[in-house]
């Protein structure tokens, strides 16, 4: 069984499950994930878990940077510019007073995800609900904006870098800051450059996986699990302690907190554990 990571740069008009289902079949990986979904019309970095290294998502799926173009003056249903327009201002945004209102989102804030979007109420997701007109409560929710930098602005529209926590949703940033500076805001476009540790030169275009998966090239484009997770603190274990790290048993160490890569003799990773006063305790078996 493959096992492995291929970071992807995403295509627009294309949603990340059918990047995975592409991946799948082209591989004939039985369990594929990715670690941040995007929306269809998103591009950027698409990171795509293969076999086992799909226990490892919840791992990989941290902080996001993107570049993201918003138009002032317009809301719609989507909050992005696939969907009805809602309300129109005609108020002009000067670039001071823009800047005033982005550090207001700088730092822990909540917002409301957008209708049109995958998140799960009751089993059911909320572009279900918005498609069927059916009434949702949905929750705000805290994210955390760790910095939004102003890259271009001219008249109504901005080009914006943002770094944020995952589950942060840019179209609705776009939408609130949109909202108070009073003249409503939809997002134009939207690119990932980054997701937890990695970068969007780490990807790969779908053409190019392609080509080189065809030709048995699997290896230029496929990350084995130790060097998607070399940002973790190791330890490498001999072979007769295997089968403790496969039985789930306590691993002696000097680490006594925090996350580690357990990697075997040859370097592959073979579990994630925790250090704990008594040892390595192994969470994530891979063997």
């Amino acid at each position: 069984m493959i096992s492995g990571i291929i970071n992807v740069d995403k295509i627009s008009g294309f949603s990340s499950f059918w990047h995975d289902k592409f991946i799948k079949n082209l591989t004939g990986s039985a369990k594929v994930g990715h670690t941040g979904t995007l929306d269809p019309n998103a591009t950027g970095l698409l990171t795509i878990c293969l076999g086992k290294a799909t226990r490892l998502i919840n791992y990989l799926s941290g902080e996001k940077t993107y570049i993201a173009e918003a138009f002032w003056g317009v809301q719609t249903d989507t909050d992005d510019i696939t969907g009805i327009p809602l309300f129109y201002s005609e108020k002009q945004v000067k670039q001071d007073v823009l800047e005033d209102v982005m550090k207001d989102f700088t730092g822990k804030i909540f917002q409301t995800p957008p209708i049109y979007s995958a998140i799960k109420i009751n089993g059911k997701r909320l572009y279900d609900y918005a498609r069927k007109n059916e009434k949702v409560a949905v929750n705000s929710r805290e994210v955390n904006i760790y910095e939004i930098a102003l890259l271009e602005h001219h008249k109504n529209r901005s080009r914006l870098k943002i770094h944020c926590s995952k589950g942060t949703y840019i179209r609705a940033l776009i939408r609130d800051i949109g909202k108070q500076l009073g003249c409503y805001g939809t997002l134009l476009s939207l690119r990932r450059i980054a997701s937890d540790h990695f970068d969007i030169t780490d990807a790969f275009t779908i053409s190019r996986i392609y080509d080189k998966l065809k030709n048995n090239d699997i290896k230029d484009v496929l990350m084995p699990m130790s060097e998607a997770v070399s940002f973790m603190r190791s330890m490498t274990v001999k072979k007769q302690q295997e089968s403790d790290i496969k039985n789930g048993r306590l691993v002696s160490s000097g680490v006594l907190s925090g996350t580690v890569a357990i990697l075997n003799n040859r370097g592959e990773l073979i579990a994630i554990g925790r250090g704990t006063r008594n040892g390595i305790k192994p969470e994530t078996v891979l063997i």
